[in-house]
C-alpha cells in the first residue's frame, strides 16, 4: 500500500474511548433485556449483564467473556495495568497494590478490527506545521498492546469482545517471575478467568480484573515460601481506563523542572525547538491544586492500630507545607470509605501491604503521560516494616526485665513501641511526598533534619545517667526543605510571573543555608559527595558516629535475654544482636565518605556563580580516616563470652535466614560476625573509585592525605603490635586475613585503575618485606606469607574479596525509584 493511502486510513481510523455515566457511583450489573433497542449490538449482548460508564461493559455470565463498547472518539484516554492481588513476596515485587505499565491510548478501527495503540510521546513536535508534526510521528515508532475483532455495531457506535486481552499477561508477571530466579512460568488459560464481582464503571474510569495461574515444574525460593501452591501461582490483575483530563475544562499548566527544586523530572523530547534550543523539555510531576479542590489522600482500613493512626498523622505532616503555598486546606488525610477500591483512579491511597519480609515502601503515581500531572497518588507500605523497627529498639534496650517498684520494664516497653510509630509516621509522610512529585533529599539530615525526603537514622544519645535515651529519635512534623518544595511546586503564580517567582523561591532556599542532593550522589560506596547520605544522622558526622560507637557499646554492655519477650527462644536473640551489632554501619559510610570526598551544588549557568566543587579539608579526612579505624580493632568486635553463651542454634521450628549471622556448626560464630563487620569498614574504604580520587585530590592540593597515607595508616592499624588481651587474637587474625584480601583485590582487579592497583602492589611489597624480615611465630603467619609469596610469583592473578555475609541493613528487596508508570 502507497504512504499516502495509509496515512489516509489511520487519519480516517476511529479514535474511539469511552462513553460517560452520569453517575459518579458503580452501577450494579443490570439485565440488557432493559434495553429496548432491537439494534445489532442489543441482539449480540441479549441476556448479558450491562455495566454502565466510562467504558460500557456487558458481561456473559454462561461464557464468562466480556465485551466493550467504544463510543465518543473525542475523548483521550489513559490506560495502566495494577496488581490487586500479589504473591507476597517483597524480593521479587509481585505484590498488593503494585503499579504497573501505564500510558495513553487511542482506540483505531481499521477494517473489521479495533487496534489499541500507544503513541509515542516521547517524541514530539510543537510545530504548527502539520507536515513537521507528521515527520516526528512518522519517525517514531508506536505500540500496539492488542487488537479487537469487531463483533457488532450501531449507529457509529461499536462493541468488541476483550475477553483474550484482558486475559493476557498484561503485568509482565513471566518475564518478572524469570528475571528473579523463580523460575520458568507459563499463562495456563483453563486456570484463568475474568471476575464479574470485580467489574466496574465510573464516570470516568473503567476497571476490569482477571485472575490469573501461572504454572512451573520448578518454582523458585521465593514462590516456595508464599504461595499456596508454588507450582501453579494466581495472581490478580487489573486493568484501568481512565478520561484524560480535558486541558480546555481543566486546565493543567506543567511546571519546568530545576534541578534544585527537590522534584522528579518528567520529560520529552520536542524537535520543533529553535535549533539553539536543547530538545529535551524537563517538567515536574504534580497534582492539580484549586483552592476548591484540595488534594486528598485515603489511608488504607486494612492497617491495624495504632499503625492506622501513626500513618493518618505522618501523611498529615503536608498540611503545613501546602499552607505555606497558599492553599491552607488544600491538603487532607482521611480513611478510604469502607467500600472504596485501593486501586481506583478516583482515590489517592496510602495502601497497607502484607508480605513474607520486611521490605522497601514506594510512593509511585499514575500520571497524566501528556503534562505530567498526577492523576492518582499510590503509597505502598510494607506491613512488617514497622515490627523491623520494634526489633531494632529491643536490641537497643533489652526492655523486657521484671517490672520493678519504678515500671522500669514497663516504661522501656512503652518507649520501642512510641518509638517505633513515630518511625511510621515519617515513613508515611516520606512516601506521600514521593507521590506529591518530590524526589528524595539526603542532604537534609545535616540541617537538622529538614525533609522527611531523606531515610532518617533515629537520632539516640546517651543521657546523664549513662542511658540509652530515644526521646528525640525522630523528628515531629515537616522539615523547612518541605515547605520549600512544595512550594516550588504548588503555589499559583499570575501569568508570567511564574519563571521569576520560582527562581525567588530557590533562592530564599539557598540563603537558607538548605541542600538538595539526591539517589545519584548517595547511592553506592563509590559516591564522593559527603553531604549525599542514607541513614545518617546529625549535623556533624564525626561526632554523631563518637555517640554511635558510644550508643553501640552500652546497649551491647546490657544486651540480654530480656531483648526478647518472655516464652520466644534463646535463638531469636540473635535476630535482635544483629542489627544491634551492626549498628554503627551507616554512620561509619558517612564518615568515610569525608576521605577523598569533593562536596558540590546542583548549579544552574546564569543563576549560579558555580558549582561550589570543594575538597572536604585536611584535617577532617585525617579525622575520619582514625575514626573509621576505630570499627576494626579487635577491642570494638568483641562480644562479651557472657553474651555468646546465650545463642543456641535454631530450634525446632526456627531455621536461619538472612536476618542472622553466618553460623559455624550451627552454632552463633562471633569471627563470622567480625569478619563481615571488617569487610564492611575496608569495603567502603578501599573502594577503588575513593581510591583513585585519593590519588588525584593530592595532585591538586599536596596537603590532602594520598591513597598510599591511607594504605599506611591501614597497615600499621592491621599489623601493629597494639597492647590487647590475648582474648582478641583470634579477631586480630580475621583482621588480617580480610586486610590482606581486601589489599590483594585492589592491586590485581583489572577494571580498578591502574594508578590505584600501582598503590596497592607497593604497599603489599612493603608489607612483604616487614612480614619476610621479622617473621611472626604460627601457622595464621606462615599462611600469609605464603599469601604474597603467591601474588608476587605471580602479579597477574585476579584476586577476588570473598565478603562476609551481613544482615540486610536497608529493606530488602531492589530499590524501585518512584515514577510516573513503567514501561513494560
Amino acid at each position: 500500500m502507497k504512504p499516502h493511502l495509509t496515512r489516509a486510513l489511520l487519519a480516517l481510523s476511529l479514535l474511539l474511548p469511552f462513553a460517560c455515566s452520569s453517575s459518579k457511583k458503580s452501577k450494579r450489573p443490570t439485565p440488557v433485556s432493559a434495553v429496548t433497542s432491537d439494534s445489532t449490538i442489543g441482539d449480540k449482548t441479549k441476556g448479558m449483564q450491562r455495566i454502565d460508564g466510562f467504558l460500557t461493559l456487558y458481561w456473559d455470565p454462561p461464557n464468562a467473556r466480556l465485551f466493550f463498547e467504544l463510543p465518543e472518539p473525542e475523548k483521550e484516554v489513559l490506560y495502566y495495568v495494577s496488581l490487586p492481588g500479589g504473591l507476597g513476596s517483597n524480593s521479587v515485587g509481585l505484590e498488593r497494590g503494585q503499579l504497573g505499565w501505564s500510558g495513553q491510548v487511542e482506540f483505531r478501527r481499521i477494517g473489521p478490527r479495533v487496534f489499541l495503540v500507544a503513541p509515542n510521546l516521547r517524541w514530539r513536535s510543537s510545530s504548527t506545521n502539520a507536515v513537521e508534526r507528521l515527520a516526528v510521528e512518522d519517525a517514531f515508532a508506536m505500540g500496539v498492546l492488542e487488537s479487537f475483532d469487531i463483533v457488532a455495531e450501531e449507529e457509529g457506535r461499536v462493541l468488541v469482545e476483550g475477553t483474550p486481552f484482558f486475559l493476557g499477561d498484561a503485568h509482565s508477571i513471566v518475564r518478572k517471575l524469570d528475571d528473579r530466579g523463580q523460575g520458568s512460568f507459563s499463562l495456563t488459560a483453563k486456570k484463568s478467568t475474568l471476575l464479574p464481582e470485580k467489574l466496574a464503571s465510573f464516570e470516568k474510569n473503567t476497571e476490569i480484573e482477571a485472575l490469573l495461574t501461572f504454572e512451573s515444574e520448578r518454582p523458585g525460593p521465593e514462590v516456595r515460601s508464599t504461595a499456596a501452591l508454588p507450582s501453579s501461582v494466581s495472581l490478580r490483575v487489573r486493568h484501568s481506563f481512565v478520561q484524560l483530563p480535558d486541558r480546555a475544562e481543566n486546565p493543567f499548566r506543567s511546571r519546568r523542572f530545576d534541578p534544585r527544586s527537590g522534584y522528579f523530572p518528567f520529560t520529552w523530547n520536542d524537535l520543533s525547538v529553535p535549533i539553539d534550543e536543547p530538545v529535551q523539555q524537563v517538567f515536574i510531576t504534580r497534582h492539580h491544586l484549586s483552592a476548591n479542590e484540595p488534594i486528598v489522600y485515603f489511608v488504607d482500613r486494612a492497617a491495624p492500630e495504632p499503625v492506622r493512626t501513626a500513618l493518618l498523622e505522618g501523611a498529615r505532616y503536608w498540611e503545613e507545607a501546602f499552607e505555606q503555598a497558599g492553599f491552607p486546606e488544600g491538603f487532607r488525610v482521611e480513611l478510604l470509605p469502607a467500600d472504596a477500591d485501593p486501586q481506583d483512579v478516583r482515590y489517592n491511597v496510602i495502601q497497607w501491604v502484607p508480605r513474607s519480609t520486611r521490605g522497601w515502601s514506594y510512593g509511585m503515581s499514575v500520571c497524566d503521560p501528556r503534562t505530567g500531572e498526577i492523576l492518582k497518588g499510590h503509597v505502598t507500605l510494607g506491613a512488617l516494616r514497622v515490627r523491623q523497627d520494634v526489633l531494632l529498639f529491643e536490641g537497643l534496650l533489652s526492655p523486657y526485665g521484671d517490672v520493678g517498684d519504678d515500671g522500669g520494664g514497663a516504661m522501656e516497653n512503652r518507649v520501642v513501641l512510641e518509638t517505633a510509630l513515630d518511625r511510621i509516621r515519617q515513613l508515611s509522610a516520606h512516601e506521600v511526598g514521593h507521590t506529591l512529585g518530590l524526589a528524595h533529599n539526603f542532604a537534609s539530615s545535616l540541617e537538622d533534619r529538614a525533609s522527611v525526603m531523606d531515610y532518617p537514622a533515629p537520632e539516640i544519645r546517651i543521657d546523664e545517667h549513662g542511658e540509652i535515651d530515644l526521646s528525640g529519635a525522630y523528628k515531629p512534623g515537616g522539615g523547612i526543605w518541605d515547605g520549600f518544595a512544595i512550594r516550588y511546586g504548588y503555589t499559583p503564580f499570575a501569568p508570567g510571573l511564574e519563571a521569576q517567582g520560582l527562581s525567588d523561591i530557590i533562592s530564599e532556599a539557598k540563603g537558607k543555608g538548605l541542600t538538595y542532593l539526591t539517589d545519584r550522589d548517595a547511592r553506592g560506596s563509590d559516591r564522593a559527595h559527603p553531604r549525599a547520605l542514607l541513614w545518617d544522622t546529625g549535623s556533624e558526622p564525626l561526632t554523631a558516629l563518637e555517640t554511635t560507637y558510644s550508643v553501640r557499646r552500652r546497649a551491647l554492655a546490657r544486651f540480654s535475654a530480656n531483648a526478647v519477650k518472655p516464652g520466644r527462644s534463646f535463638f531469636d536473640l540473635e535476630r535482635a544482636l544483629a542489627p544491634l551489632y551492626y549498628h554503627h554501619r551507616y554512620q561509619l559510610e558517612a564518615v568515610v565518605r569525608q576521605i577523598g570526598g569533593r562536596s558540590f551544588d546542583y548549579a544552574v549557568v546564569g543563576r549560579d556563580e558555580n558549582p561550589n566543587i570543594e575538597a572536604v579539608a585536611a584535617n577532617l579526612q585525617r579525622q575520619a580516616l582514625l575514626l573509621t579505624l576505630e570499627s576494626i580493632r579487635p577491642g570494638f568486635l568483641a562480644l562479651p563470652p557472657r553474651l555468646i553463651e546465650l545463642l543456641p542454634p535454631p530450634p525446632p521450628g526456627s531455621r536461619r535466614d538472612r536476618e542472622t549471622f553466618r553460623a559455624t556448626g550451627g552454632f552463633f560464630d562471633p569471627l563470622e560476625a567480625a569478619a563481615a563487620a571488617i569487610d564492611l569498614t575496608l569495603g567502603l574504604l578501599l573502594d577503588p573509585a575513593r581510591a583513585a580520587r585519593l590519588l588525584s585530590q593530592v595532585q591538586r592540593d599536596g596537603t590532602l592525605p594520598s591513597l598510599a597515607e591511607v594504605l599506611e595508616h591501614l597497615t600499621k592499624e592491621v599489623w601493629g603490635d597494639p597492647e590487647e588481651p590475648p582474648v582478641f587474637s583470634s579477631i586480630r587474625e580475621v583482621l588480617q586475613a580480610r586486610t590482606l584480601e581486601h589489599l590483594l583485590s585492589l592491586a590485581s582487579l583489572e577494571d580498578v585503575h591502574t594508578r590505584v592497583r600501582a598503590a596497592a602492589f607497593e604497599r603489599l611489597a612493603m608489607l612483604n618485606t616487614e612480614l619476610t624480615e621479622t617473621p611472626r611465630p604460627g601457622a595464621h603467619a606462615a599462611f600469609e606469607r605464603e599469601r604474597l609469596r603467591c601474588f608476587f610469583e605471580d602479579p597477574t592473578a585476579t584476586f577476588h574479596v570473598m565478603g562476609g555475609r551481613i544482615p540486610p541493613g536497608s529493606p530488602i528487596g531492589s530499590f524501585q525509584e518512584p515514577a510516573c508508570g513503567k514501561r513494560p
